[in-house]
């Protein structure tokens, strides 16, 4: 992204990372949010399954982490109340934000 910021580079180049930018950013989105949904199907499935096999001993494998560190006792510090799911989205949005304004920059740069 530096190379769409330097005040030497040409507008085409200025598009084109613009757009790479925003790409990237794009495919990474849709790529968590699958993996999450995947995982959330997952551990659904495993929790019925589970159930079904009466094991419900495992129950508490399916919470959250920072469920799992309140019942083992576990100290809280300001960085697990960010849930990382949450946190890459808003930074790969941001990130995108910031490609469209360096290919804005490039469309209306004279």
């Amino acid at each position: 992204m530096t190379i769409g910021l330097t005040h030497d580079t040409g507008r085409l180049a200025r598009v084109a990372v613009g757009l790479l930018a925003m790409a990237v950013s794009v495919v990474t989105i849709h790529s968590v949010w699958r993996h999450r949904r995947h995982e959330l199907a997952d551990s659904i499935w495993l929790a019925d399954f589970e159930v079904r096999k009466g094991w419900p001993r495992w129950a508490n494998v399916h919470n959250a982490a920072s469920v799992r560190a309140d019942d083992l006792g576990v100290k809280r510090t300001w960085l697990p109340r960010v849930r990382t799911f949450q946190m890459w989205i808003s930074m790969m949005t941001l990130f995108c934000l910031i490609g469209l304004g360096i290919m804005i920059s490039g469309i209306v740069s004279t």
